[in-house]
């Protein structure tokens, strides 16, 4: 299992793969012992006491650019053509720490590294597929965790509501097409990042069975019916996809794509978000939120920013 191959069954063999939301080519699958060889490392569920001393400033772009995408996101769901759409924006930022020393220090789901391209520390986990199930934990909603009655805040919000509502429904859907009994076990439970608290939705399904093979899951069937992420995205998936591609002055690449970890037993998943990447010129950080009809320009365009952190 090489880079860009997407022949991937449950042979018992483990195997990562890292999925690039709008760049396949760049696409890397390949047992976990071969992952330095494309300067990947990474560590799951990984937690981190370190006390150390840092400098961080973060650049978000102006009100008046994001205002500019925001309102030709809202023009679009004037029209019907998207309902909930994730928009995206970098932030340049400056720290006196490499990326190398931000993978040592983070805490997250998943902590990811590209040697020299960038740092991911995800929050969210995209499927876990385990003796014939599939489950996913879409999340949306967010709050500074130390705003006053901050959880019972989330919860009242009919805006966020709503997108969780839309999100849980398109994952729903997303699940359908590889699953069959596909249900909501739990909706909205909560989450924290650093100072954030958000919220997100468990569902479950029993893998349909055109999608096994001699030696197992036909794991690069499956991914491909779900990519691009509708957490991501946005509902419905396919024009949501061509509206954040008219509305982002540049390509993702890694940044919201899929990292996936299988160590012989169980498939692990992971989504892109909470992304520093490298260019000639420093350190930009990716961050987004979901633009729904109820949104309004300030509380989206805080929360892009709140979201630009350092997690220790």
């Amino acid at each position: 299992m090489e880079r860009t191959s997407l022949n991937i069954q449950n042979n018992g063999s483990a195997f990562i793969a890292l999925y690039s939301y709008d760049e396949p080519e760049h696409n890397i699958i390949c047992h976990p012992s071969r992952a330095y060889k494309y300067g990947l490392e990474f560590h799951i569920n990984k937690r981190s006491n370190a006390d150390i001393k840092y400098s961080f400033e973060k650049f978000p772009p102006s009100l008046d650019e994001y205002k500019r995408a925001f309102d030709n996101v809202r023009q679009a769901q004037l029209r019907g053509d998207s309902y909930l759409l994730n928009l995206c924006r970098k932030s340049k930022i400056k720290t006196n720490l490499s990326l190398d020393e931000i993978f040592k220090y983070a805490s997250a789901k998943l902590v990811l590294h590209k040697k020299d391209e960038f740092v991911c520390f995800s929050p969210e986990p995209f499927v876990t597929i385990y003796k014939g199930f599939i489950h996913t934990f879409p999340m949306k909603g967010t709050i500074n965790a130390l705003t006053p009655n901050a959880k019972q805040t989330l919860l009242d919000d009919a805006k966020e509501l709503s997108e969780q509502a839309m999100i849980t429904d398109l994952m729903r859907n997303d699940l359908s097409m590889v699953a069959d009994d596909v249900r909501v076990c739990k909706f909205r439970y909560f989450t924290k990042a650093k100072d954030l608290y958000q919220t997100s939705t468990y569902i479950k399904g029993k893998i349909k069975s055109e999608f096994y093979a001699k030696f197992g899951l036909k794991y690069d069937e499956i991914f491909a019916s779900l990519l691009p992420a509708g957490s991501i995205t946005g509902t419905p998936k396919h024009e949501s996809v061509k509206i954040i591609k008219a509305n982002e002055p540049d390509k993702r690449g890694f940044y919201t794509g899929v990292f996936v970890y299988f160590d012989g037993k169980i498939c692990k998943s992971y989504v892109l978000i909470r992304f520093i990447k490298k260019e000639p010129d420093g350190l930009y950080f990716h961050s987004g939120g979901g633009i729904t009809l109820d949104s309004d320009l300030m509380d989206e365009y805080n929360e892009l920013t709140e979201k630009i952190y350092l997690p220790f």
